[in-house]
């Protein structure tokens, strides 16, 4: 059921002319359909697409309408009795359906690359939806969700998205240094290029390529890449963001910005558009406005952590320590122990700068014993030095990142805005910058 409404989005979200609400946001109303006139207005769209799956034995029986979301009418409602296999049949009548009734039209292009996102195995495709829910918390779960992308490119050796979606989940564990950034590299790497090999023209793969060239620092590749994701599937939202990462790397952060408000217009009931929206906010200094995003994210997911360390660094540039230690002490409690470098680095930032020695200790104790075990970035070592203040060990440490090449560095423009304002200053930053290429 998951599966055909994630799929169904994702083809729509090719079409230019419409705007369709992403997973994350629609997925909260799956177990309450019984108003769709409520469910369209706090989304702001014009109509609800309302489905029910019944499977028996073999067969699956699936029953969908489309419903004017300003008087409830049913502009079109249709049934589907099929065998289960042929389930990625259904989600192609679907579109073309009502894509039909919208009066919108899908290109031989659309319908081709409708074609390349299906997968022919449903166990194959259940998988991937399974890993792609778990794939951004701890490091079991990430671990989870590669076995389940690895299991279903086994099932199906030429599922181009299971192969996207590897990709980024190596890319995103040596990000957090939850695995050798050197290892992580060169199989995100692979699974990329076999990606790119079967379905060169997915918004999915160009996205996950674009964060690779940033962690490459191939600025114009990953410009070319975030485009590209993005005229191919105007409505996804995941483009967008990727985009303003783009954007945060070469220091426009109103335009990392833009990008993130238009991934919230596809995905208003998310955190993840928000929280990268605030950072740009914070890396232009505007930390009234990152605040303001943030409580928004935390307003939509409570139990958020990230939202709270990072509610607590804007606060410390506020010079409001007091409301930043409340914020970097409820993220502490919601870890329960279940910490990674950068999250460890970023609240010993905050206690730092807030003037709590003890606390700031312990996190950097913290990254000391995971250094035993993995390496960990020297940025997440300098985070804290420059929450103290300490500037030659913060400039040391961020010299010693960019001659190891650490994936972390693309959002080094940003620092000045989220941790160290003196840096700018300085000529051996501007070195640094220089080393990078960053234009």
């Amino acid at each position: 059921c998951d599966g055909l409404t994630e799929n169904l989005i994702n083809t729509l979200a090719q079409l230019p002319e419409v705007k369709v609400i992403s997973w994350t946001s629609v997925q909260r109303f799956k177990a309450n359909l019984k108003d769709p006139q409520a469910v369209g207005r706090k989304l702001a769209v014009e109509a609800v697409v309302v489905g029910r799956v019944l499977h028996r034995q073999d067969r699956l029986l699936v029953s969908a309408e489309l419903v004017n979301v300003r008087d409830q009418r049913q502009l079109w409602g249709g049934r589907y009795d099929r065998r289960f296999a042929d389930v990625m049949d259904i989600e192609a009548d679907l579109a073309q359906t009502i894509g039909g009734r919208l009066r919108l039209k899908l290109s031989r292009e659309q319908a081709n690359l409708l074609a390349r996102r299906r997968a022919d195995d449903p166990e194959a495709y259940r998988l991937y939806l399974k890993g792609r829910r778990i794939m951004v918390g701890t490091r079991q779960q990430m671990d989870q969700a590669r076995e389940h992308f690895q299991r279903a490119i086994e099932l199906q050796p030429d599922f181009a998205l299971a192969y996207a979606a590897l990709a980024g989940a190596y890319g995103t564990e040596g990000f957090y240094a939850m695995r050798d950034p050197a290892d992580a590299r060169a199989k995100a790497a692979f699974a990329l290029k076999r990606a790119q090999e079967i379905a060169p023209n997915l918004a999915e793969v160009h996205s996950v390529a674009a964060l690779n060239r940033l962690m490459d620092w191939d600025w114009a590749g990953a410009e070319k890449e975030s485009r590209e994701a993005i005229e191919i599937s105007p409505g996804n939202s995941d483009a967008h963001r990727l985009r303003s990462y783009y954007f945060l790397a070469l220091g426009r952060f109103d335009e990392a910005a833009a990008a993130c408000r238009k991934a919230q217009e596809f995905d208003p009931l998310s955190t993840r558009a928000y929280h990268d929206r605030a950072v740009a906010l914070l890396g232009k200094r505007d930390y009234d406005g990152a605040i303001a995003e943030f409580r928004r994210a935390l307003d939509l997911n409570p139990d958020w952590t990230w939202g709270f360390i990072k509610m607590g660094l804007a606060y410390t540039h506020k010079g409001m320590y007091a409301e930043a230690l409340a914020a970097a002490t409820g993220a502490d409690a919601r870890f329960k122990g279940s910490y990674t470098p950068l999250a460890a680095s970023w609240l010993g930032y905050v206690y730092a700068a807030s003037g709590d020695k003890k606390r700031a200790r312990e996190a950097m104790a913290r990254l000391q014993e995971f250094a035993k075990a993995l390496p960990v970035d020297p940025m997440s070592f300098a985070t804290i030095h420059a929450g103290w203040g300490d500037k030659e060990r913060t400039l040391a440490l961020l010299e010693q990142t960019i001659a190891e090449h650490w994936p972390q560095a693309f959002f080094l423009k940003a620092w000045p805005g989220l941790f160290a304002e003196w840096l700018e200053s300085e000529p051996r930053y501007q070195a640094l910058l220089k080393r990078m290429a960053l234009p």
